[in-house]
């Protein structure tokens, strides 16, 4: 399986109301990160994760879910805030 790379994108705009996290992304349109895993997973690409495995990883020591559970959401994940400019890819 390939690992991709990826960062947060340097011309966003991200604010944390509540439990949700809200951001700005690059096109003006409002991504609004509104469920508990989802702000997890925000929280770890925050604290250095920058790969889908990473995250799956840490899914999988938070929470109760099996290693192709962890992987999946993590890859829906990276693919929905890439498609909207908010993940950026990082060469190798």
């Amino acid at each position: 399986m390939a690992v991709n790379t990826f960062r947060r994108a340097d011309n966003i705009g991200v604010r944390r109301v509540g439990d949700e996290i809200f951001i700005l992304a690059p096109d003006g349109d409002l991504v609004v990160l509104g469920n508990e895993t989802a702000v997890f997973l925000w929280e770890a690409v925050e604290d250095g994760a920058t790969t889908s495995e990473e995250l799956a990883s840490r899914l999988c020591e938070t929470y109760e879910v099996s290693p192709a559970q962890g992987r999946q959401d993590a890859l829906d994940f990276e693919r929905t805030l890439s498609e909207r400019s908010v993940l950026v890819a990082v060469a190798k």
